[in-house]
């Protein structure tokens, strides 16, 4: 059947945390969900169902309000390159006339059609979200699944059965006390029926002596296990009831009247498996409306509470990073089940409720346990709407008994705090020992280019050694998942529209910073006059990620451009000139090293910069193994030569000694003078998102790079992983490759080529060099040894480590 274009209607709304968010109905036919698809030009790209309840659609009078969608990108279009996308409903009608410009670098850059104005954006022609509403706010309101008992009346047999998986071992428990109140209870079931989570779970549900509707679940649910009480005896007594038929490993408190958002369960239990001393974590709470409820509390030094970032914007960087708090509420609260055991549950003197999850947290942390909240996890929750007894006056004369009982127990706990009119910024970070601000010219994305990789390593050993780091691109802009990536380590990143310039957050902040970390030359020119302006206490030092002004120099002598040798020149200037004015320049090649030296003399002080690289236990074998690899980010032009050097030098020879044997070119940002290379036996896979399926599966690395600078961070990961490798000087430069035990070092194409076929066809020779390759890196490149180096690059500029050799958000 064709439709009728001019009966379709529907908007779209915006692009948040790439997912594509809108609405689409078809006139016609009112209780019919349309097709929405996202197209690349002629590509499709995804397509769904416009089904999701949207409660402003029926505030404007838009049928039952189940024409909303959101739908995820594909991770193809995670290539730093810019892509134009267009939405249709029904295949017919555009959306997006002009179509919406995506890049993975910056999450939303919409077409003029869809960009807000300076005045605030043009009043819509078709209803959307509310014009009152920060646009910030939009994505976390359309995360409301199916609140549909509080916007749609309707009885019990009219609602489609609820049907939820119960795993033999589950990840979590989720415990849901409840206590009449149904529709709240029906909407939280069906946010976690139908949210996006990875982590396995089962569904406990408490009716606590319940009155309405509640009482006839059974008939509407399937897989969740259902405890009744004929009376109700409080929040307390059913979490605890419910914890001892608990199979998961982890307990999941979760009030009935909240609404869980995608992959908040896996956010929730991320910290666990990151710090091993974590205790509880909780989630970041929502008010319905999309402002921020809760992202952690904070304990003032008389007992009162503050309900971190109330009423705010909860995208605001200050509050989406994960870190230590006070106490999480019990609203959504994750602990691990040893733990809850060994605590006893929640404590009976708090029964009914409240202050029964500050409890916890301070007899978690009196047991050496920490507790975090994750702001990831991000979840709705109406506050004060679900009650465990009968009489709300009754609960709050808990609440006010309780509150008392807290504080003369654990006032020592407390008394160290800030009083109340104390600064929040400070508060929430409380027994920070130092702080640094890391800049670097862009989100460090390590799973595409080597210095990315560098950065976030290091990044992660000043977490370590006792700092709270912050960190900023220079660019400024929101990286996407790995911003989030860092956020969810605890890292504070900062970005647009929240800050503006790097001077800015040097003029209100600089006085906080004892260390500025930057990565690159060019990044230290452009902040190094504002930091000694604004942080005249801060070090600054310059990790200069490798020597660009060799690199440039050293491909001009391979390409013989005399313009490129000029810029290469004018590069040396700049780059010898930023690193006059730092406190300390860090490296990881001693080849550089003694460049710079020689250049700069006494004028520089130096230090040599850590590289961390993980080392898998076990490896796959030499018969497991197939075909040569090699591994790059091809915006950099000597991986561009290698290959290149590789295919028309190397591989005529290859062909004759080991027909068939292939030759893959894995890595990021590929282009056309790449892809144009591919034949039979030179393929080109392009970008994966674990480099261990390269080394894993080739039998032999290459590294055959004419031209660069810095230690290779492809070779030392392939050396890790144990795979043998042939590289060329360069590209062993700085690794202390003894050649002919850990890797072979060849020249010209019949070198690469002779040792190729000794690697490939001796299964012997490969073993004792995939052993001595994985010492190799062992000795030199393991966390620990990285740790050492960051000390000692810390008190070259005078800063000492943190004794405890961790902080409040590392906990590493």
């Amino acid at each position: 059947m064709t439709t009728d274009t001019t009966n379709l209607r529907g908007h779209y709304d915006l692009l948040s945390e790439n997912n594509v968010i809108g609405w689409a109905q078809d006139c016609s036919r009112p209780d019919y969900r349309p097709t929405v698809a996202v197209y690349e030009g002629e590509e499709l790209l995804v397509r769904g169902i416009a089904d999701n309840l949207r409660p402003d659609l029926i505030s404007h009078g838009i049928g039952d309000g189940r024409y909303g969608f959101q739908l995820a990108l594909p991770k193809s279009l995670f290539d730093s390159r810019t892509h134009q996308l267009s939405i249709l409903i029904e295949d017919q009608l555009n959306l997006t006339p002009e179509g919406i410009l995506f890049s993975a670098e910056l999450s939303e850059q919409v077409s003029s059609e869809s960009q807000p104005e300076a005045d605030g954006g043009r009043e819509q022609s078709t209803p959307g979200f509310s014009e009152s509403i920060h646009p910030d706010i939009q994505a976390h309101r359309n995360a409301l699944w199916d609140y549909e008992q509080r916007f749609v009346k309707r009885e019990l047999p009219d609602l489609v059965t609820l049907r939820f998986e119960r795993p033999e071992s589950p990840r979590a428990s989720i415990i849901i006390p409840a206590h009449n109140n149904f529709p709240l209870t029906w909407a939280c079931l069906t946010s976690i029926q139908r949210s996006q989570v990875t982590a396995s779970f089962e569904v406990i549900l408490v009716d606590d002596g319940s009155q309405d509707e509640t009482q006839q679940l059974e008939k509407k649910l399937s897989g969740v296990e259902i405890i009744r009480h004929p009376n109700p005896i409080g929040f307390v007594g059913s979490c605890n009831e419910a914890a001892r038929i608990a199979r998961g490993e982890c307990i999941v408190l979760l009030n009935n009247d909240t609404q869980v958002t995608d992959t908040w369960l896996d956010e929730l239990l991320w910290p666990f498996e990151y710090w091993k001393d974590t205790g509880l974590v909780g989630g970041q709470l929502l008010h319905m409306d999309g402002t921020l409820q809760e992202s952690g509390a904070i304990i003032w030094r008389d007992g009162s509470i503050t309900q971190y970032g109330n009423g705010d914007n909860p995208r605001h960087p200050q509050y989406n990073y994960t870190r230590q708090v006070d106490y999480a509420s019990g609203a959504c609260l994750a602990v691990p089940v040893s733990l809850w055991e060994s605590l006893g549950g929640l404590d009976t003197a708090f029964d009914p409720g409240y202050y029964d999850d500050v409890d916890l947290a301070f007899r978690a942390r009196q047991a050496g346990y920490k507790t975090l909240v994750a702001p990831l996890c991000k979840v709705f929750h109406v506050e004060g709407a679900s009650s465990a007894t009968s009489s709300e006056g009754g609960m709050k004369r808990f609440q006010a008994l309780h509150e008392t009982k807290f504080r003369e127990h654990w006032k020592k706990e407390f008394a160290h705090h800030h009083a109340p009119e104390g600064p929040l910024h400070v508060e929430k970070d409380r027994n920070i020992e130092q702080r640094a601000l890391v800049v670097d010219a862009a989100t460090p994305a390590p799973d595409r280019d080597a210095g990315s990789y560098a950065a976030d390593h290091e990044i992660r050993l000043l977490q370590h050694l006792g700092f709270k780091v912050t960190f900023a691109a220079n660019n400024l802009l929101f990286g996407g998942k790995y911003s989030e990536r860092l956020q969810r380590m605890g890292i504070e990143v900062l970005y647009l529209p929240y800050s503006t310039s790097l001077e800015r957050i040097l003029a209100e902040r600089g006085r906080e910073f004892s260390l500025v970390y930057v990565f690159r030359y060019q990044v230290a020119a452009n902040i190094v006059d504002d930091v000694r302006r604004y942080a005249p206490s801060a070090k600054v030092i310059m990790n200069n990620v490798d020597l660009h002004f060799l690199r440039e120099i050293r491909s001009a002598t391979y390409t013989k451009d005399k313009r490129e040798m000029e810029s290469a020149l004018r590069t040396r200037l700049a780059e010898v000139d930023a690193m006059r004015r730092v406190d300390l320049v860090a490296t990881y090649s001693k080849t550089e090293h003694t460049v710079i030296l020689s250049h700069l003399g006494d004028e520089v002080r130096l230090a040599h910069a850590p590289w961390v690289v993980e080392i898998p236990e076990e490896i796959p074998s030499f018969k497991q193994r197939r075909d040569i690899a090699f591994l790059g980010n091809y915006k950099h032009p000597p991986n561009a030569q290698a290959v290149e050097f590789f295919v028309k030098e190397c591989m005529p020879l290859l062909r004759t000694k080991l027909p068939g044997v292939r030759f893959l070119v894995y890595g990021s940002n590929m282009h056309e003078g790449i892809t144009a290379l591919a034949c039979d036996d030179v393929l080109v896979p392009g970008f994966v998102d674990d480099v261990s399926t390269v080394y894993d599966s080739c039998r032999v690395f290459v590294a055959p790079l004419q031209s660069g600078a810095g230690l290779k961070g492809k070779v030392i990961g392939a050396l890790a992983h144990g795979v043998p490798c042939v590289v060329s000087a360069i590209a062993a430069e700085s690794i202390d490759i003894s050649n002919g035990k850990d890797a072979l070092i060849a020249e010209t194409p019949e070198a690469f080529v002779a040792g190729v076929e000794r690697l490939y066809n001796s299964e012997s020779v490969w073993k004792d060099m995939s052993s001595a390759a994985r010492e190799h890196v062992r000795k030199r490149y393991s966390a620990e040894v990285g740790v050492q180096m960051m000390k000692q690059v810390l008190r070259s500029v005078g800063l000492q480590p943190s004794s405890r050799a961790k902080n409040r958000n590392a906990g590493q």
